[in-house]
């Protein structure tokens, strides 16, 4: 019986072990281990569709059907019906088929965004100025030149000190009962 007890333990202790790992992947790529795999179980007849929020990004695995319009459902579960789904919005990655949408639009994203329509300046605009206005380093400055020698000095003094502490004789004891 022992031995059985604790074969169920090793095989139990592995599936939890798995368990939790596929859970981690699917919480840090936001859902997109699990629906990958629905693509990639149902052998063509869903596509993995990259859907851009207001927030953020995420994956839904949708299906085209045979009028050419792709149903794929947000993450309130509301279905989307994009209609006209063409070769040119179809991208291949990771082994799948997948589709780029602006699920607050309802638009499909061509690969070179010639198919972007409904561009918000107003939105995107605050973007860019953002963007813009990050903090710019000058390599170059007299102030940052002063400061990356400053660290190099320090680096080299510590590592100066380490060296002298082990190589002396009883180095380490002695700062020890100084301090």
């Amino acid at each position: 019986m022992s031995g059985i007890t604790t074969s169920l333990w090793l095989v139990g202790s592995y599936i939890v072990v798995i368990g939790l790992g596929y859970a981690l992947f699917n919480f840090v790529t936001k859902g997109f281990l699990t629906q990958y795999l629905k693509v990639k179980v149902s052998r063509g007849k869903k596509i993995l569709v990259k859907c851009f929020d207001v927030t953020d990004t995420f994956y839904r695995a949708g299906v085209v059907d045979t009028k050419k319009r792709l149903k794929v459902k947000d993450r309130q579960k509301e279905v989307h019906t994009l209609a006209n789904v063409d070769s040119s919005y179809v991208g291949r990655e990771l082994g799948t088929n997948y589709i780029e949408v602006d699920i607050t639009k309802d638009i499909l994203i061509k690969k070179d965004f010639s198919g972007l329509t409904g561009y918000d300046s107003t939105i995107y605009d605050d973007m860019l100025n953002r963007s813009l206005m990050l903090p710019y380093h000058n390599v170059n400055d007299p102030k940052e030149i002063i400061k990356l020698i400053g660290i190099i000095i320090s680096a080299i003094g510590v590592i100066l000190i380490l060296y002298l502490m082990l190589t002396t004789e009883g180095g380490a004891s002695v700062v020890a009962n100084n301090i």
